[in-house]
């Protein structure tokens, strides 16, 4: 009795949060957080967006809401427990890569597949992961309509979107059944109703009966339900976020907002289009249909797919969504909307197949024990979020002095260019693979020469960033691309209008002077080439680099420990994981080599602060 009544009071708490919600925006939260084309369960969950009325506006401030729910940056936050998501009743717990769990679920409806369903189907519930409804929307009425349920099997982290957070009612019987619905109680379980009320569903309850409570068309009535507690607990009201401070800076121009549906539904009597790049395309459809469109460059790179691949089409009365169909099919494409912006991307991991690959190391392993340090090694630096052990699919399986991957093919190839660059470190011999470029030069130092190039420059009207950008791109000869995902996170557009003016002045601080206005940043990418995105992006995407340590190590009683302490003590300090950041960092043993995870304004910290220090003389 003790138990359930605690239960029923986190319950009351936690739709307090929803409610509150509901009161500043109108409607219930989307089941799933972020762009709303990928799958649900990549995505950070209802109960991340609402972290605010839950007393955490700080942990909703570090979260970036375009990433995956478990991506390092998202993972300083979804690692941490949130109390108030478990059920007092069944206590605390953790997935085996270390992400705390809920016990609460938000209702999507009937069937596994009802959380996609649009909120007119006869089977949809409160949360959708394509619908947001306001009470007004429910037409069987709140009270009678089951927002909140408990879950006690089948448990995921309340980070995570997808069925961790928002589940269907799929296989009778429901209460403690097979879905995994149920409070801790042998003799029943606990909802709350859309308008707020807290009741029991004793085990034996009707089960046609509460196929109708759980669907927001249903038609099911409260006197079926069995009635709250003789002393209901009384909510409490969600605390109230501090106020945020006033923003430094201007905030970007807003783009003009255009019916998305009715433009790329608008239909071209005819396209013939010779062999032209991917980019070419993307750029001439915009024009067409005013929709701003965007490569997600970091997406394609992954896929192994460059901007500048051609494509060829004829199409008759098409419409622009059948021609970017089509173009993007024989690549393995899609496009998603961000903020009034179409994004053309890759699936991501979870949507990619697993495929099984061996990595023979026994250059780089002298024993088994030495082959097993390699793979945690790989864990951590390569593409952390796609491994089981931080929540993702892949693994690593250590066989004498080889690996065994089970991981998709970008993973798979981004751990062979880590270990060929390790092989540079250790000065061991690199098979040479067609158009590829390994090099351990950072991207600082490749982009430097053309970064200091004076550039000289007059828009004394607002002009188009994309035309600013290609003025420069040919005075200085680095190529300047947009980060399509990066902009429309910002509220903008390679189309921003822009006033500018340099007079001999490195490139590198002009387009500083450019973007900054704009709540924009560039970035150095491999080529090297130069990408204009917004400044979160540029503070939060992790990069690896390697940098030689052996002055740093030789005599005066430096050590790998003390040296790794002293960078993390003096080079942005907040940035590393041991204090609560996304950064990582190792000393590799056999060659000296210093390797880090991190944003690239820390690389550049840290590498300005190598160079500095002062080098350690050799012991005889």
């Amino acid at each position: 009795a003790a138990a359930r009544r605690l239960d029923e009071e986190h319950q009351h708490a936690v739709f307090a949060g929803i409610e509150g919600y509901v009161k500043a925006e109108g409607s219930f939260p989307a089941g799933a957080a972020g762009a709303s084309l990928l799958p649900a369960d990549t995505r950070l969950s209802w109960q991340a967006t609402l972290l605010p009325y839950y007393g955490h506006l700080d942990w909703h401030g570090e979260l970036s809401f375009a990433r995956s729910w478990n991506d390092p940056i998202n993972a300083r936050v979804t690692r941490r427990p949130l109390d108030l998501m478990v059920n007092p009743a069944l206590g605390p717990g953790v997935t085996k890569a270390g992400f705390p769990l809920t016990h609460y679920v938000g209702v999507a409806g009937l069937g596994d597949d009802a959380g996609e369903l649009d909120a007119n189907d006869d089977r949809a519930g409160i949360f959708g992961f394509r619908s947001r409804l306001g009470t007004a929307q429910i037409p069987d009425g709140a009270s009678n309509t089951v927002a909140l349920a408990g879950v006690s099997q089948k448990l995921g982290p309340w980070g995570r979107g997808g069925d961790a957070t928002v589940r269907g009612f799929s296989q009778r019987p429901y209460v403690n059944g097979p879905d995994g619905f149920g409070s801790g109680q042998p003799d029943g379980m606990l909802v709350a109703m859309a308008d707020g009320s807290v009741r029991f569903l004793p085990k034996d309850f009707d089960s046609a009966v509460l196929e109708q409570l759980v669907t927001i068309s249903g038609g099911g009535r409260p006197e079926a339900v069995a009635s709250v507690p003789d002393k209901p607990i009384v909510p409490r009201p969600p605390p109230r976020p501090p106020d945020e401070p006033a923003a430094k800076r201007k905030p970007p121009p807003k783009q003009p907002q255009v019916d998305l549906t009715e433009r790329l539904g608008e239909r071209v009597a005819s396209i013939e289009l010779p062999p032209t790049t991917l980019a070419e395309l993307v750029d001439l459809l915009s024009q067409i249909s005013t929709v701003p469109i965007a490569l997600d460059r970091h997406a394609l790179e992954a896929a192994g797919v460059e901007p500048d691949v051609r494509v060829t089409l004829s199409l008759t009365d098409a419409t622009i969504t059948d021609i970017l169909d089509e173009a993007l099919r024989p690549y393995d494409l899609k496009y998603v909307e961000v903020g009034g912006q179409l994004v053309v991307t890759a699936p991501p991991d979870s949507e990619r197949p697993l495929e099984q690959t061996q990595l023979h190391v026994a250059d780089l392993a002298a024993s088994a024990e030495d082959a097993e340090q390699l793979a945690r090694l790989i864990e951590t630096f390569v593409v952390p979020s796609a491994w089981q052990r931080a929540g993702g699919a892949g693994s690593i399986e250590v066989a004498d002095r080889t690996l065994a991957l089970e991981q998709t093919a970008a993973v798979a190839g981004e751990t062979a260019d880590f270990l060929d660059k390790l092989r540079l470190c250790r000065e061991r011999p690199v098979a040479r693979r067609e158009g590829r470029r390994l090099s351990l030069a950072t991207r600082g130092t490749r982009a430097a020469e053309k970064l200091a190039k004076p550039v000289t420059a007059t828009f004394a009207e607002p002009t188009r960033l994309k035309d600013i950008a290609a003025h420069l791109q040919k005075t200085v000869g680095i190529e300047i691309v947009f980060d399509g995902l990066g902009l429309a996170e910002a509220g903008a557009s390679p189309a921003v209008t822009a006033k500018f003016a340099a007079n001999e002045e490195p490139l590198g601080e002009a387009l500083d002077h450019l973007l900054e206005p704009l709540g924009l940043g560039y970035r150095v990418l491999s080529g090297p080439k130069t990408e204009i995105t917004s400044d979160r992006k540029i503070a939060e995407d992790l990069e690896l680099e390697f940098y030689p340590a052996s002055s740093l190590l030789a005599g005066d009683g430096h050590d790998a420990d003390s040296l790794a302490a002293r960078i993390r003590k003096e080079v942005s300090p907040e940035s590393w994981s041991v204090d609560g950041g996304p950064s990582v960092l190792t000393i590799d043993g056999p060659s000296s080599y210093l390797i880090v995870l991190a944003p690239q304004p820390v690389q550049i910290e840290l590498e300005r602060w190598l160079t500095a220090q002062p080098k350690a003389k050799r012991s005889k």
